[in-house]
């Protein structure tokens, strides 16, 4: 069986794409921000966001030990990766989505952890937009972004590993090389003996799992083909 955290971050990836999709189908807005960040979150920032929204003493006392546990940099907390980032990166920009929504008022807006999509009819808005953003967020959360990606929603969205377009979800080429690299791996260690087949397959239906949502049939069947290959 998948072990259930995996099913639960299948579960969320696939939902967030099925948003960006449908937003994008129904508003059809020419251009679009990708924007990552990829700081960590701040130690001492952190608990002061975090302290605004949760007022009881136990739990504050739990995630403090929590976030000084590991330090990226003096004064950083827990790196993005964390089993807790879903629950951090929520909580502590959760003030930017009410920013990016109530002052600047994109036409579409969505977000997933650090990475989040800007919508509006031309580019010189979105740029207008991404100066707000960049001094926001360098104030209010001692963040700021990577280098930010424009492009014509008609050429596709790149979103989580996928490529939304009109006629369909599509797996991205950095990660159908991830698939099939993971496929080798298993194989390798199914065919040396490392791991059993049940293992093997409990690890194959995990890596398929994760990429139902995009038209992957071809992909998934070539794959199973050239394992069958490698065994005999």
């Amino acid at each position: 069986m998948v072990k259930i955290e995996s099913l639960n971050i299948i579960k969320v990836t696939f939902k967030m794409v099925r948003s960006v999709a449908a937003r994008w189908l129904a508003c059809n807005f020419i251009w679009k921000i990708l924007t990552p960040r990829r700081k960590g979150y701040q130690g001492r920032k952190g608990k002061s966001q975090l302290r605004r929204l949760i007022k009881d003493v136990r739990v504050m006392t739990l995630l403090d030990g929590i976030i000084d546990s590991y330090e990226t940099a003096p004064g950083k907390g827990v790196p993005i990766g964390n089993l807790t980032s879903q629950f951090f990166a929520n909580m502590y920009l959760a003030c930017l989505d009410h920013y990016i929504l109530e002052k600047l008022q994109p036409a579409a807006y969505c977000r997933y952890m650090d990475v989040f999509i800007l919508w509006a009819s031309s580019q010189a808005e979105l740029k207008r937009m991404l100066v707000k953003v960049n001094s926001y967020i360098a104030q209010k959360l001692c963040l700021q972004l990577k280098q930010p990606v424009f492009g014509k929603s008609a050429n596709g969205l790149p979103f989580l590993g996928f490529l939304v377009k009109e006629k369909g979800i599509y797996l991205m080429q950095k990660s159908k090389r991830r698939v099939t690299e993971r496929m080798i791996e298993i194989t390798a260690s199914l065919c040396s003996g490392k791991i059993t087949e049940d293992k093997a397959a409990q690890r194959i239906r995990s890596v398929f799992a994760a990429i139902a949502l995009a038209r992957t049939n071809r992909l998934r069947k070539v794959l199973c083909e050239k394992g069958e290959r490698l065994c005999v």
